[in-house]
């Protein structure tokens, strides 16, 4: 656990975790954050520190996936509507998010964000 040094309390921390990407997510970036699948999570949360499960630090299995054009807009904090993540018309040079979904995966790993530019060829 990490302790906040000033308030002397726990801090809720997170890390992502990355791997090569996938065929859905290479076009878009180099690496992608591992997704553990659902049936695989106790496994991953109780797993034997004599035996980790390395074999889940892989791609996610790119036919469980789909990515989209959405407005850029996404990737602003500020922004905060359903549409922001609708499928977009795309011209040459526009800049743009793509989102990826996994829908077997909980809601909490579902969608990754990743900025793209798109140049007119």
């Amino acid at each position: 656990m990490w302790k906040d040094r000033k308030a002397g309390g726990e801090l809720l921390t997170f890390t992502v975790i990355t791997t090569d990407p996938n065929e859905v997510v290479q076009p878009l970036h180099e690496r992608m954050p591992v997704i553990i699948p659902e049936r695989d999570y106790d496994r991953w949360l109780k797993s034997d520190p004599e035996r980790p499960p390395i074999d889940l630090l892989r791609p996610f299995d790119a036919d469980k996936m789909t990515a989209w054009k959405v407005d850029k807009a996404v990737g602003n904090v500020k922004n905060d509507r359903p549409e922001l993540i609708d499928q977009i018309q795309l011209r040459a040079g526009f800049d743009c998010e793509v989102k990826v979904l996994c829908p077997d995966v909980a809601a909490l790993s579902r969608e990754v964000s990743v900025r793209h530019r798109f140049r007119r060829n």
